[in-house]
This record gives C-alpha cells, sequence and structure tokens, in this order.
C-alpha cells in the first residue's frame, strides 16, 4: 500500500504538469498545435537519451538476470494482451485502433520518470526490457494492422531513435563505458526531462481539444477499462501465480517496473499511427483514448500496484 501511495504522489506532481500545458494554451500563449515541436524533440532527443542514461550500470550477474527476467515477462505480456485483443474482438466488437490501443501502452514516456523518481536511475534499465518488445511489435504487428499493409519495415525499426539507443545503451552497459563529468551531466539533465516533457504535451493537446468532443466516445471507456485495469490485472495473478518474483534477486522489484510499463494509458505511437494512416475521425478518437486513459492512470496505476502487493 506504501508503494501505491507513492505512486500516487509521483503521478499528481507529474499531473500538475498537464494542468500548465493545458492553461498555457487556454490562456492563448501558445497553441495547441505548438506541442508538436515538444514531441518531437521528446521523441528524437529526450527519450532516446533517457534509455541510453539507464544503461550506465554495472553489468552485474544480478542485473542481467533482472534483465533476462523483465524481458521475458515482456513477451509473455504481449503474447497475452494479442490474445485477448483477438479473444474480445468479436464479441466486443473491438475496431484494429481499439484492439491496438489495449495491446500497446504509453510505456517509455511514463514509466521512465515514475522509475526515475520512485526507486533511482538504477532501477531505469529494466524499463528498457519492456520498450525494446514493444517498439519491435509496435513498427510490426501494430503497424501493420493500422495501416493495413503486409510488409514490414525494417529500416524503421532499425533507426528508430530509441532502437539506437538502446544498441548505444548496451554498448554502455557491457564496455563499462562512462562519458567524461560535462557530457555526463548534461545526458543526466536531458534525461530528466522526458515526464515534464511528455505531460507538457499531454496537457497542451487536451487544451486544444472541446471537452465535449473528448468525452463523446463513449466506447472509449470500455477500451480504457481493458487497457488500465483487466489486461494489467491478468499479468498480476499471472505474475502471482507463476512465482517468477522468486527467480531472481529483487524479483519483485523487477516485475514492479514491468507492471508500471505495462498498465500505462494508451500508446502515444498507436496516436500517431492513426493520424497516419486512417481518417481524421478515427485520429480523434485515438487522440481521446490517449488523453482520456493519461488522466484515468493516476488511479488505476496505484490500484494496479496495490493488487500486485496484496
Amino acid at each position: 500500500m506504501l508503494m501505491a501511495l507513492t505512486l500516487f504522489d509521483k503521478l499528481v506532481s507529474l499531473f500538475l504538469i498537464i494542468g500548465i500545458g493545458f492553461a498555457v494554451v487556454r490562456i492563448g500563449l501558445l497553441k495547441s498545435e505548438d506541442s508538436r515541436v515538444l514531441s518531437l524533440i521528446s521523441l528524437y532527443i529526450v527519450c532516446p537519451v533517457a534509455i541510453m542514461n539507464g544503461f550506465e550500470v554495472d553489468p552485474e550477474p544480478a542485473v542481467m538476470r533482472g534483465m533476462l527476467l523483465a524481458t521475458v515477462f515482456a513477451v509473455l505480456t504481449h503474447i497475452v494482451f494479442i490474445l485477448l485483443a483477438k479473444l474480445l474482438e468479436k464479441p466486443l466488437k473491438l475496431s484494429v485502433l481499439e484492439r491496438m490501443s489495449v495491446i500497446y501502452s504509453n510505456a517509455g514516456m511514463l514509466t521512465i520518470p515514475l522509475v526515475q523518481a520512485m526507486l533511482g536511475s538504477d532501477w531505469v534499465i529494466y524499463t528498457c526490457a519492456y520498450n525494446v518488445v514493444q517498439l519491435i511489435l509496435l513498427w510490426t504487428h501494430c503497424r501493420i494492422q493500422i495501416s493495413g499493409e503486409k510488409t514490414v519495415d525494417l529500416k524503421k525499426i532499425l533507426l528508430n531513435p530509441n532502437i539506437i539507443a538502446i544498441a548505444m545503451g548496451i554498448f554502455i552497459f557491457f564496455t563499462r563505458f562512462r562519458f567524461i563529468s560535462p557530457i555526463d551531466s548534461a545526458i543526466d539533465g536531458i534525461a530528466a526531462m522526458i515526464g515534464p516533457f511528455g505531460m507538457l504535451v499531454t496537457g497542451m493537446v487536451i487544451g486544444g481539444m472541446p471537452l465535449k468532443k473528448l468525452f463523446s466516445f463513449k466506447r472509449g471507456w470500455l477500451v480504457i477499462f481493458l487497457r488500465l485495469l483487466a489486461a494489467p490485472a491478468i499479468m498480476v495473478l499471472i505474475a502471482k501465480l507463476t512465482g517468477l518474483a522468486s527467480l531472481v534477486e529483487n524479483g519483485q522489484t523487477v516485475l514492479l517496473i514491468s507492471l508500471l510499463s505495462l498498465a500505462g494509458p494508451t500508446g502515444a505511437t498507436v496516436m500517431q499511427m492513426s493520424q497516419i494512416y486512417n481518417s481524421h475521425e478515427v485520429a480523434e478518437y485515438a487522440s481521446a483514448l490517449n488523453v482520456i486513459s493519461m488522466i484515468c492512470c493516476a488511479v488505476s496505476m496505484p490500484l494496479v500496484v496495490a493488487l500486485y502487493y496484496l
């Protein structure tokens, strides 16, 4: 329960930044469209630097075993989520967007700052396992489903800034390479921006949307329930029944980080792909799902953590 309360406290502090982003748009200092600049900076600079920074940990056997556990759990999670979405597709008449929103979370943007704040920078490395698995599936399975195309763009996967950052991070991890002090301080500073940047963008997006329109997608509540509560609860149950946490040192904390990753709001990349490949109405629905699930996760994520520690 203490961990759940700590998580709630950190989420509230991040959501105050959402309020700032909302306010600067509503009072006319900035336009909602200006958030695109922050999104690009976050996507191509802040997020990759935060991932790379997370690998600045000595490759001790305990850390490597924890990474293996986190990776296995990430693969298992995506298999379960994909099967769950497929199983519910016909009974609940889930569209492609709705299924992808259930499967993929906004793992990096929210989990990395939460882990930094709650557990410290040394634990961020375990968020990378989930991000690696999800990024590969986002640019293969998710892209094919949303675009309707049948080909895998290997170039987009390999040249994705986050994948490049992961490759550099692995090099840093195994070679114990460390940047000199001024560069290292700059990297730490940029990595610390990941939470505020993501929250500012979300607030600015909300500020540019009519609230009536935002809550007009009634089916969205079903998708949000599946994404934030039902699917994470299944993984909490699996984690408890399998006893995976007992397999490695600090396994309970490693799985907690994985649960934070999978219990987040709908994936921002799903929203961006919908804007590229689908109609304006579908893109609006995707944006509404992202924004509302971001707001609701302030309550749902502490509930998932509390369930995990019962």
